[in-house]
């Protein structure tokens, strides 16, 4: 009888403890799921905006009125008032030059007048010089348009041959800018859509712009298409000059209801060229959500899905590499 009772006290005992070490497994799932791993992210909030589509494309600024002023005939110039940067307008004259016929009369009675050896021949070779001299015209060179003096071919002095460059007059009203479109691109660029003008030299300002015109004929070497942008701000015509470098972003299509998160929280796949966002769900977790990228500026990107939309948590730290369900919290602030 002992012995069969120790039997069963013994067999009781393992039961017991059997029982203990179940039931204390089942506690340690249970905790582990609830006491999973947290992590702290920081987040923002998707938005709602207008989307630009742009074409950019390098370019320069070209004056359509430039005036090159030519002499019809050859001589010297004995008068210069078109002097770089000079401001001018219709009618000012830019030069006085003197035929080379009456400048070698002029210049033969002079040389009478310094070899003259008697007075009676002295007062001829000056009766001489003075007749030269008023028989002598000078052809005054004008410009035709007001602006402002670009180039200038000859000095005070010099002689000009028969039809020689004097100079050249730029009239900044006409200025616009031309740009060389990929040809790949062109297709979306037409005339009357908007545009903006950015160059270095002017750094932190833009210049508004329309499309005028998109040239008929390619650059095969560069295969870029020229389009002329036409200036609608006054400001651009005082700012800028004739030949400046800079960028031409044109406006072909307009998205008034895209969605907009931060850059950072965007997901990119090199592997599948795919891209894609985690945001929190209202339950504290991740989740991943595949997206197109459209728009990117420096610090936003257009996203398109159909899962997303306005005032939803988008995780933009703590983001990569973060699996699905995974419990989240937000990262404290940083103090000011």
């Amino acid at each position: 009888m002992s012995f069969r009772r120790n039997i069963l006290i013994a067999a009781f005992l393992w039961t017991g403890f059997a029982a203990g070490g179940c039931g204390g497994g089942s506690d340690n799932q249970s905790n582990g799921g609830q006491s999973g791993p947290v992590v702290a992210v920081r987040i923002a909030r998707v938005a709602s905006g207008r989307a630009l589509v742009t074409v950019s494309a390098f370019g320069r600024t070209e004056a359509l009125r430039k005036e090159r002023i030519f002499s019809p005939i050859a001589g010297i110039v004995t008068e210069l008032h078109a002097l770089e940067g000079t401001r001018v307008h219709a009618g000012d004259a830019l030069a006085v030059v003197m035929p080379k016929e009456s400048d070698a009369s002029i210049a033969g009675a002079e040389a009478l007048v310094r070899s003259a050896t008697t007075e009676a021949k002295r007062r001829q070779a000056e009766q001489a010089l003075a007749l030269a001299r008023a028989a002598a015209s000078g052809l005054t060179l004008r410009s035709r348009t007001d602006g402002i003096v670009a180039t200038r071919s000859v000095a005070a002095g010099e002689l000009v041959p028969d039809n020689g460059e004097v100079c050249s007059v730029v009239d900044l009203r006409s200025l616009v800018f031309v740009a060389d479109v990929p040809l790949a691109q062109v297709g979306s660029v037409r005339s009357g859509q908007a545009a903006t003008i950015r160059v270095p030299s002017v750094p932190g300002r833009t210049f508004a712009g329309t499309v005028d015109a998109v040239f008929p004929q390619n650059d095969p070497q560069n295969q870029t298409v020229k389009v002329r942008v036409r200036f609608t701000e006054d400001a651009a015509r005082t700012v800028l000059r004739d030949g400046v470098i800079g960028t031409a972003a044109i406006v072909t299509e307009v998205r008034p209801q895209a969605l907009f998160v931060p850059r950072s929280a965007i997901l990119r796949d090199d592997e599948t060229m795919t891209n894609s966002v985690v945001i929190m769900t209202t339950d504290s977790l991740s989740r991943t959500i595949p997206v197109r990228v459209g728009v990117m500026t420096d610090t936003t990107a257009e996203v398109n899905s159909p899962l997303l939309r306005t005032g939803m948590d988008v995780i933009v730290q703590g983001n990569y590499a973060l699996p699905d369900s995974t419990r989240v919290t937000l990262q404290p602030q940083a103090a000011e």
